[in-house]
């Protein structure tokens, strides 16, 4: 593990810099795409087509019937395999596959689950933050370079600054997301 005490200081702290500057990022488009999903999710409830049946494929309940490997396909495609590959996995024919992609409840199946990779992803690197600010104060140390010291207090700064701004735009987005939905109800 790159956090070990047995790696250099210089790849401690770079390893250390790496997580802390990545680890925001991703956690943040995370949370931008599940609000985007539900934000999509309430229009498209409130413009659905007020007709009883559905598309071809749905039940009268609104719940699309699951075929002989969707789930495989649906796992595979958001794993990042090319067409060819999830037909395989799932023993069907490249063409059925191409077939359930022009479906959107099937796409949207696909979309959710790489969101829900994404938020998994997140959620392992957020665990990982700590560990890394750690290293970055254990670097701090007397016994390593005073080079590596030196960058890794720039690093906390400047990380620190980072993570404060992104909590205060984070406390201001969620204050006017809770006033516009008071305003609409």
């Amino acid at each position: 593990m790159l956090q070990d005490r047995a790696t250099p200081a210089n790849v401690r702290r770079a390893a250390a810099r790496d997580v802390l500057d990545l680890g925001p990022r991703l956690r943040e488009q995370a949370n931008l795409e599940t609000r985007l999903a539900a934000l999509e999710n309430a229009w498209s409830s409130t413009n659905a087509p007020a007709h009883s049946g559905g598309p071809p494929g749905t039940a009268r309940t609104g719940r699309r019937r699951r075929r002989r490997g969707d789930t495989i396909v649906q796992a595979a495609l958001a794993g990042g395999d090319t067409v060819a590959q999830a037909a395989g996995k799932a023993k069907l024919s490249e063409r059925t596959v191409y077939r359930r992609l022009q479906d959107p409840s099937f796409q949207r199946c696909i979309e959710d689950l790489r969101a829900e990779m994404v938020v998994r992803a997140t959620s392992l690197l957020i665990a990982a933050v700590l560990l890394a600010t750690k290293t970055l104060i254990d670097l701090q140390d007397a016994t390593v370079p005073a080079s590596v010291r030196r960058r890794a207090s720039r690093d906390i700064i400047e990380l620190g600054r980072t993570l404060r701004e992104m909590t205060i735009l984070e406390k201001r987005l969620v204050a006017l997301e809770a006033g516009q939905t008071s305003l609409s109800a």
